[in-house]
C-alpha cells in the first residue's frame, strides 16, 4: 500500500488496532502499538475486551519493539459517563478516555454534553 505524504515519524505512524473479535485481539497484541476499545461502549464491554486481550497475549508473541500495548476507551453511552466511571476505567489500566459526542444532534447539544463532563479527571 502506498501512502502520501510519507509519515514523518521514524518507523512510521503508531498503529492502533480496534475490534472485539479474537482475531482483532491477537492483531492488537502482535502488531499494534495500541488497542482502541469501544465494543458496547460501556465499562462492562471494556472489561470484556481486556479479558480478550489477556487471552490473546497468552496465545501470540508481542515484539519488544512495540513496547507496552496502549489502551484507549471511548465511552459511547453518555448516560454512563461520570467521574466514578473515569476512575474505574483508569483503574483498569486505560491510557486514554474519549468522550463520544456524536450522539448529539447539534453543536449546542455536543457543547452541553462536554460542559456536563468538564469536571472529569485529567
Amino acid at each position: 500500500m502506498l501512502s502520501h505524504p510519507r509519515p514523518t515519524t521514524p518507523g512510521g505512524p503508531r498503529i492502533i488496532i480496534g475490534g472485539h473479535s479474537p482475531a482483532a485481539y491477537r492483531r492488537a497484541v502482535s502488531r499494534g502499538h495500541g488497542w482502541f476499545g469501544t465494543g458496547t461502549g460501556t465499562v462492562a464491554g471494556l472489561e470484556e475486551g481486556l479479558r480478550g486481550l489477556e487471552k490473546a497475549a497468552a496465545e501470540v508473541d508481542r515484539p519488544a519493539r512495540l513496547g507496552r500495548l496502549e489502551l484507549t476507551f471511548m465511552h459511547a453511552d453518555p448516560t454512563e459517563i461520570s467521574v466514578d466511571a473515569v476512575r474505574r476505567v483508569a483503574d483498569l489500566g486505560v491510557d486514554r478516555y474519549l468522550v463520544f459526542t456524536t450522539p448529539s444532534r447539534t453543536v449546542a447539544a455536543a457543547e452541553a454534553l462536554l460542559d456536563r463532563h468538564a469536571d472529569l479527571p485529567r
